[in-house]
């Protein structure tokens, strides 16, 4: 979730902006490199739910109420605040919006999410019943099939409903077989590989518009089926190997069961166009550019956190 909300801090305030590949080269290499990990993060969470899902057969009935009520409180509260202290008129629109069980308006991952979690229990009925060679032949056409180039625009990009099933099946593969002994055995290297390789792109793409009409550096990123594929699978795998003991894993698990708020809060259109549009800028910007994108993104990440406990304590009691 941090990545998710340091790349829209990216998408949203940096994208557009260009780089002078002279003065100004610090700055876009170490964007750049932000933004190639933080493009896996959509791709994490599928990968994740896969591979705990996969052996559950069972409707998560309960989990998807939960999801759909958060989702329609935290739609419903923002728009209201928004009507009372913002600039947010009064929609009839906007308000049946906020009550969508499946929120196809508001927030595109939950809805995809929702949708994931409907069929997981026939993914994994599917799963269950094929051997690892055939598990794996079906990954591989599913691959070829959703994959950006030549077909994933034709049979489902990387925010469709279908690459999300293919994501559920590939963490699932992970959990039930793993990838190998040498490939974790060498899962660091292979990330490293991968994200230079990746890096290397995106600069080489800079480098040759530069080249031809002294076009400046832009930020480039992939989509969730494309190269970022392969580069989320390798680091997911090294933290699905690692046993959680210690201070750190355990302070994590305290802060992520507010994640689903962070994402709620921040994503949403209204409070979006105010965040980065208005607010960030304004905070801290004597900060170097490097400085800012960390510092910002660790302030609403946490800031959203300690909304969604309050938030929580406030229902519990």
């Amino acid at each position: 979730m941090f990545l998710i909300v340091m790349g829209h801090y990216l998408y949203h305030l940096k994208k557009s902006q260009s780089f002078s590949p002279t003065s100004e080269l610090f700055s876009y290499v170490f964007l750049q490199v932000v933004y190639v990990f933080t493009s896996i993060g959509v791709n994490l969470f599928v990968l994740i739910t896969g591979y705990f899902l996969i052996n559950r057969l069972e409707f998560r009935l309960r989990g998807m109420i939960r999801v759909s009520l958060t989702t329609i409180f935290y739609s419903l509260a923002i728009y209201i605040l928004f009507c009372l202290f913002g600039s947010q008129c009064y929609s009839s629109t906007l308000l049946l919006h906020c009550f969508e069980p499946i929120p196809i308006h508001q927030y595109w991952f939950v809805a995809k999410y929702l949708g994931l979690i409907l069929v997981a229990p026939f993914l994994s009925m599917m799963a269950s019943c094929l051997e690892r060679k055939e598990y794996l032949r079906m990954l591989a056409i599913l691959f070829v099939l959703f994959f950006e180039w030549p077909y994933g625009e034709i049979f489902g990009d990387g925010m469709s409903l279908c690459w999300f099933c293919f994501l559920y099946l590939v963490g699932g593969y992970i959990r039930r077989y793993g990838l190998g002994r040498w490939v974790e055995s060498h899962l660091v290297t292979i990330i490293l590989i991968v994200a230079v390789g990746i890096f290397s792109l995106h600069v080489g793409s800079n480098i040759v518009g530069y080249i031809k009409t002294g076009t400046p550096f832009l930020l480039k990123y992939d989509a969730n089926n494309s190269f970022t594929f392969f580069l989320a699978l390798p680091v997911f795998a090294w933290f699905a190997r690692r046993p959680m003991n210690g201070q750190l894993p355990t302070r994590i698990s305290r802060i992520a069961p507010y994640t689903f708020g962070v994402y709620l809060l921040h994503e949403h259109s209204l409070m979006r166009g105010l965040l980065w549009d208005n607010i960030a800028p304004q905070v801290f910007p004597a900060l170097p550019l490097f400085l800012h994108v960390l510092v910002l993104s660790i302030i609403v990440f946490m800031s959203a956190v300690i909304v969604d406990w309050i938030l929580k304590a406030i229902i519990r009691i």
